[in-house]
């Protein structure tokens, strides 16, 4: 093997399992068999054992104990959440429920709101209605010439308007 092969990028990988003792044995000795003809995988191993040193020298922060107990507390919250998570087919119905409750509501609307303004605003046919009586006596009124002729004969009680059937028939 040649002094300048360089370890390989498993090797490297688990390179920080070998320094701190944790791989397995076939994995150990392939990297220090590459160390003991390298090197190249020396220094880098020097490298990164003076590195970890280094973090050594670094001030260590502790948290809170406030901080575990918020912690605990939000592991705590989020699986009484997961656990009470609805079944997909509860939220299914409750969808249905909701989007079926909404549709009546939006009906209800629209029926009460049709209502509302057929009384408010009469159509033609309800005008022609109320003025039936008049219309069905037509022919008679317009025989008569004038308004003032009509008025004339009501006063003196000579002319009174047709009577309805109950039929409604045309006289």
């Amino acid at each position: 093997m040649d002094k300048s092969t360089r370890l390989n990028s498993e090797q490297r990988a688990n390179l920080t399992a070998y320094l701190d003792g944790e791989l397995d044995d076939d994995a150990a000795q392939q990297i220090e068999q590459v160390l003991s003809q390298s090197d190249m995988a020396r220094r880098e191993v020097a490298v990164l054992s003076r590195t970890w040193d280094l973090l050594d020298l670094l001030p260590r922060t502790r948290a809170s104990e406030q901080f575990s107990t918020n912690t605990i507390a939000s592991v705590h919250l989020e699986a009484a959440r997961s656990s009470s998570q609805p079944l997909p087919a509860r939220v299914a119905t409750r969808r249905g429920t909701v989007w079926g409750l909404w549709l009546i509501g939006l009906i209800a609307s629209l029926s009460l709101g049709y209502l509302a303004t057929s009384r408010v605003f009469p159509s033609d046919l309800d005008l022609l209605l109320d003025d039936l009586p008049i219309i069905q006596s037509f022919d008679q009124y317009n025989d008569a010439g004038s308004v003032e002729f009509l008025h004339e004969l009501q006063r003196h009680k000579t002319f009174s308007p047709p009577e309805q059937d109950s039929d409604n028939a045309n006289p």
